[in-house]
């Protein structure tokens, strides 16, 4: 799972459900996150 992150807001939730992780373990799955960086616009040139 990739996550973009972003300035605001500073936090924010993924719940996954006991159930779903209980089906990822019964499958031998792996969960994964990915937060990007923010993208920010270059800084302008005078």
């Amino acid at each position: 799972m990739g996550i973009q992150a972003d300035v605001k807001p500073h936090e924010a939730l993924f719940p996954v459900s006991r159930d779903a992780m209980a089906a990822l373990l019964r499958i031998g799955a792996e969960l994964l996150f990915t937060v990007y960086a923010p993208i920010t616009d270059p800084p302008a040139t005078p």
